[in-house]
């Protein structure tokens, strides 16, 4: 089991910067990826989405590339041979158009083409050096997935665990219940009525009633997914989908049996139920 939080970052350098590589998590429905890098080398963030889908399934992830240059590299430069052509492109066109204004420096730093940073940069030895550490930090962020879904797993089992404790109770006390419960039926048939019912009818409402109120299917539909929910936390990959479809299904029949709850005990119970429930419900927002 994975959580959908992680983190992850490398430094490494290259050319004339040090670059910082960050890749972190955070719980979402689907997977959500945004890929953040210099302008310099936007060509490769294809292949880094197919390199983070291929192993993260669910989850906001956002990966972070920035370069901070240092020394003579931070310093732009001017394409001379670039100016020199914009020159003569423009003179070429005011003496086309009858323009008379003069060009000066002023209007020349405004065109970003001519300007060029210190160093430059070699696409495919820089994404071999780069693939190299996002491989680096994806297992960091995978690794730190995994230790959070551990302390998630050991929760989610503690939860289970007050629910079959329920189901295990009722099983024990089942006919003790249904007892009292035949009990203040009659005892409130006979208050209710001045004369006797004959007991084959009462009889019969009282079966109807045990019929109606009965939690037997709730009690049993709830322990298989239990069972099932233990199984599915032992598998591999990505879980959170399945096992929120289940949490939903023992929901409903805590629900139910809370509504059809005529024991003070098993009422506190379903209290205690609905509250594993909901912790288990919150939990899972974060299991990929």
């Amino acid at each position: 089991m994975q959580s959908m939080t992680g983190y992850g970052n490398s430094t490494f350098s290259y050319g004339d910067g040090e670059w910082l590589l960050q890749i972190r998590g955070v719980n979402h429905r689907f997977l959500d990826l945004a890929v953040k890098i210099p302008t310099m080398v936007d060509q490769l963030e294809d292949e880094i989405g197919k390199r983070i889908k291929s192993q993260v399934k669910r989850g906001r992830i956002d990966l972070f590339l920035r370069v901070d240059t240092h020394g003579s590299a931070n310093r732009l430069k001017v394409d001379a041979a670039k100016v020199s052509t914009i020159l003569k492109d423009l003179r070429s066109l005011a003496k086309a158009e009858g323009i008379s204004e003069t060009i000066n420096l002023g209007d020349l730093i405004h065109i970003p083409e001519i300007f060029h940073g210190g160093s430059t940069l070699n696409i495919d030895e820089f994404k071999q050096i780069l693939f190299a550490e996002i491989d680096k930090v994806l297992s960091l962020f995978i690794t730190a997935r995994a230790e959070e879904g551990k302390a998630l797993k050991k929760d989610l089992t503690e939860k289970v665990t007050i629910l079959e404790e329920t189901v295990a109770w009722v099983h024990a006390h089942q006919e003790h219940m249904e007892e009292r419960f035949r009990t203040h039926i009659i005892g409130r048939y006979n208050e209710l009525l001045d004369e006797q019912i004959p007991q084959e009818r009462l009889t019969s409402e009282v079966a109807f009633l045990l019929m109606k109120y009965g939690i037997n299917e709730e009690i049993v539909r709830l322990e298989a997914h239990c069972t099932s929910f233990r199984k599915v936390m032992e598998k591999e990959g990505s879980l959170g989908k399945e096992l929120e479809f289940l949490i939903q299904e023992m929901h409903r029949e805590v629900n139910t049996i809370g509504s059809k709850s005529t024991d003070v005990e098993l009422s506190n119970r379903v209290v205690a139920m609905k509250g594993a429930v909901e912790d288990m419900r919150e939990q899972l927002r974060n299991v990929e």
